[in-house]
């Protein structure tokens, strides 16, 4: 009997990381249609994917607390990734000009394709395959196949420090946002709300069969992270390259490199900014810290917590919306 379950465990995944690997095969560029209708460039396997759409076209995260663009307003995306924030801009203001700012390169790729489909002009947006830091430089970079909006310079227990350590509370998280993405079936959701209620903790080992067999199909089905070594630059040496007298909104969503990115900034170059939105990972006091840095260039400050996902509910993030007094 024992064998029997050994044996079908061992099978089932198996069978899942044959699939994940040769017929998904994470990281690869595909065409697909987002929600919207758009016909854009996707990386496969990426199960944060669906998730940057829903912040870019129908929450608007990036875009409150009187934060806002037109036509004539030239932006700059540091963290790109495929352009979906870039598509968000160019669908809704035609004409309106966007430098895009990121370090992977299958990614950059994918943002090159699709903001050249969706620009008016060929000059409209350019692409930048780097990161931002404080120097001409190189330095080790993680890229994550099935969640490339992860992908960063840090270590993920070097940037995300939680808030609510429950277990339940996590595994609860972690099913939901499974589901959302599609890395889980959608029927686990069902069980999230039993996980946060006063029986979690009896519920959760009840479920252990569950777990097993979810636990087979995550582990499974999870492709290895890439190692390279991105090309860093800095703000200035983007303003100058591309010929930017004034930045109307800079984005900066970079995985715990905020700090490090926003103390590059010269005292000049912020000169040149009108609003800044920048995600911050609150660890040793980062967002009182870059508050006080844009409220000292002249900048009016409000502060959301991110709760995009529900992981995020559990984490020490927060979105700053700087805007010029």
């Amino acid at each position: 009997m024992w064998l029997l379950l050994v044996g079908f465990l061992f099978l089932f995944g198996f069978l899942r990381h044959v699939y994940v690997r040769f017929y998904v095969c994470p990281g690869t560029l595909y065409a697909r249609r987002l929600p919207n209708g758009m016909d854009i460039v996707g990386c496969s396997g990426d199960h944060l994917e669906d998730i940057v759409y829903h912040e870019n076209f129908e929450d608007r995260t990036y875009f409150r607390s009187g934060v806002k663009v037109d036509a004539s307003s030239y932006v700059i995306d540091v963290g790109a990734n495929i352009g979906l924030f870039a598509l968000s801009l160019l669908k809704d203001f035609p004409g309106i000009k966007i430098s895009c700012v990121e370090p992977v390169p299958v990614l950059f790729e994918a943002c090159k394709q699709n903001v050249t489909r969706y620009s008016l002009n060929a000059t409209d947006v350019k692409c930048h395959n780097v990161g931002l830091g404080g120097e001409e430089c190189t330095v080790p970079f993680t890229y994550c196949p099935q969640a490339s909006a992860a992908s960063g310079q840090f270590e993920d227990k070097d940037v995300l420090v939680a808030k609510d350590k429950r277990i339940t509370s996590w595994i609860a998280a972690v099913l939901e946002d499974g589901a959302t993405g599609g890395v889980l079936p959608q029927f686990v959701k069902s069980v999230t709300s039993l996980l946060r209620g006063p029986m979690g903790t009896l519920v959760a080992i009840v479920l252990i069969p569950a777990w097993v067999l979810l636990a087979i199909w995550y582990a499974a089905g999870t492709m290895p992270r890439q190692k390279f070594m991105a090309t860093i630059t800095t703000l200035d040496h983007i303003l100058k390259k591309d010929g930017i007298a004034q930045v109307d909104l800079l984005k900066v969503d970079v995985e715990g490199a905020e700090l490090l990115v926003m103390k590059s900034i010269s005292r000049e170059a912020f000169s040149r900014i009108r609003q800044i939105v920048v995600e911050v990972h609150d660890i040793d006091n980062r967002t009182n810290l870059i508050t006080t840095m844009l409220k000292e260039n002249g900048f009016v400050v409000s502060k959301e917590e991110e709760e995009h996902l529900a992981t995020h509910k559990l984490l020490h993030l927060d979105t700053l919306y700087a805007v010029r007094k």
